[in-house]
């Protein structure tokens, strides 16, 4: 019976995971290369961090920001999503032993371009709580960018200007709390972003 409701938590950490990932590789994809340098030369795009990220996207014709980041939970006010769709490929997973117990949440966070270009994100912005329990120091985002004679990826922990990355991964760990411990459940998915939108991150 133990092992069933372990097995029961990993498979509903999986799922979730999984959704969160997809959800994530959606958004990615639908980044714009955006040109501020006229009016606002302090904005870019694409803001991307080795442990958060902000871009620019076009949904249903309008843009909008969209920024995704670790916060403690308690931290700020979360609406929590509902998930309800099924895994798609390009995921990976593997366990190991963690031994820390304070863990964060990965929080999704949206304004309209207005707000963006007011000032970034409001405080009564909406705030989705995408994963729970995310060990501390599993948070990882790299960017990648087509190197010109089209012979592979070029890597790198940070992306800050108005063109757009060819991919971004993320990876995070999740904390899976059972009898003999807490373990990490680890998740990585890489997002493409169109070639014709992001013109290979040139």
């Amino acid at each position: 019976m133990m092992l069933s409701r372990r097995l029961d938590r990993q498979k509903t950490v999986f799922r979730q995971s999984q959704l969160v990932l997809n959800r994530f590789a959606r958004d990615v994809g639908k980044a714009v290369a955006y040109d501020f340098s006229g009016s606002y030369p302090d904005k870019v795009a694409f803001d991307g961090r080795n442990d958060s990220l902000v871009f620019i996207q076009r949904d249903h014709g309008a843009l909008k920001a969209v920024r995704y980041y670790l916060e403690t939970p308690g931290q700020g006010l979360v609406k929590k999503t509902i998930l309800g769709e099924h895994y798609k490929k390009n995921v990976s997973v593997t366990q190991s032993s963690q031994t820390a117990i304070a863990d964060l949440a990965l929080v999704r966070e949206e304004a309209s371009f207005a707000e963006f270009l007011a000032g970034g994100f409001p405080s009564d912005s909406v705030k989705e709580l995408m994963v729970a329990r995310i060990a501390p120091d599993t948070l990882k985002l790299d960017y990648a960018r087509s190197i010109s004679n089209g012979s592979g990826l070029s890597w790198s922990t940070e992306w800050n200007n108005s063109s757009l990355p060819a991919v971004v991964r993320l990876s995070f760990g999740v904390l899976d709390y059972s009898e003999n411990g807490p373990q990490t459940v680890s998740f990585d998915k890489s997002a493409l972003i169109p070639i014709s939108v992001s013109q290979a991150g040139q």
